[in-house]
């Protein structure tokens, strides 16, 4: 058994206990984020699940969030509310991400080594499509209009464009020796940020003419990325051993105008829907460090419960976030 899952239960029994008592006696993990019951996806420790990332289904996020289940091939469906398991989709082969249509109607599933994406009816939770995406899809994400769903795929270095209607690619956008690994668009739609691991940088990419306008050199290896909800900031989880930094990318200027220190190591950030904070994730540690966006300075930390954290989301609200886990122990918090 992999020694991160034996040492699983220990660390679940002990902050599970912590989690209760918080809840019990009205305190916090720390100054303002309360940690909250987490939802365990191996209750009996006996299976990899890769739970990557949860999304919330923007039509019922109090009773419906998606966790995708990378060696499973699933995606579980979490109730918010009760923190119960009430159903499980079979997906392609590797489910890394999952987004919704704004409406919530659809869920579009990038399978990475499956090289394909499933969409989801999510009135009836069944995949109604099956549609090959090739090149090593590893994200996706629904432009603002819900005209299209986009995959940056890590393996050919590209970004596929679909029609969410049509379920055809219509664009290709090839950005060389990238390795692009996310993507993200502007709230407005007109322009997407995406991560070249491989080439240390950021690429923007015009949406109406879907061609690369610009590419914003790293200190080291960005991993993750998101846009801030007013459109105009970009934050960038910059990794270096032991110097990692958010890069905070100004849109209207197309250039990185801050570096905001995290630690030795980082992988996934994420704004809180009213764009006053951000959360960041350092998978070793497990610590998840909490930035003033105005200030620029991290004004809170809080541990999670699993220990192999992925990526941190949030309800529409922003009165509930979950951090996917490599080891299925979902992280529930009452941010900001």
């Amino acid at each position: 058994m992999n020694t991160a899952i034996r040492g699983r239960k220990s660390i679940a029994t002990t902050l599970a206990f912590t989690s209760i008592s918080l809840m019990l006696f009205g305190g916090a993990a720390s100054a303002s984020v309360t940690v909250g019951s987490s939802i365990d996806l191996d209750p009996d420790f006996n299976r990899y699940t890769e739970a990557y990332q949860v999304q919330f289904s923007p039509a019922s996020p109090s009773s419906k969030a998606y966790a995708v289940q990378y060696n499973l091939d699933s995606v579980e469906i979490l109730n918010p509310t009760t923190r119960a398991i009430s159903g499980s989709i079979s997906v392609g082969d590797g489910p890394a991400a999952i987004a919704f249509t704004p409406d919530g109607t659809q869920a579009f599933v990038a399978n990475y080594p499956g090289n394909s994406t499933n969409i989801i009816d999510s009135s009836t939770n069944t995949v109604v499509a099956t549609v090959p995406v090739p090149g090593g899809p590893y994200d996706v994400t629904i432009s603002p209009d819900g005209n299209f769903a986009v995959f940056p795929c890590y393996d050919d270095s590209s970004i596929k464009v679909m029609s969410v209607e049509t379920h055809a690619i219509v664009k290709t956008i090839r950005i060389k020796h990238s390795g692009v690994w996310g993507a993200r668009f502007t709230p407005n739609g007109k322009t997407l940020f995406a991560v070249g691991n491989n080439s240390g940088d950021v690429v923007m990419i015009d949406m109406t003419k879907k061609k690369v306008i610009k590419k914003i050199s790293m200190r080291g290896y960005p991993w993750w990325l998101e846009v801030s909800p007013d459109g105009k900031e970009v934050m960038v989880t910059d990794y270096i051993d032991g110097e990692s930094t958010i890069a905070v990318i100004s849109v209207k200027k197309k250039k990185k105008i801050a570096n905001i220190p995290i630690g030795t190591s980082i992988y996934s950030v994420a704004y809180a829907p009213d764009g006053d904070h951000a959360y960041v994730l350092n998978p070793d540690t497990r610590v998840v460090s909490v930035i003033d966006v105005a200030t620029r300075a991290i004004v809170d930390t809080f541990t999670t419960t699993g220990t192999d954290p992925l990526v941190i989301t949030f309800n529409p609200a922003g009165t509930l976030g979950m951090i996917g886990d490599r080891y299925g122990l979902i992280t529930t918090f009452t941010p900001y």
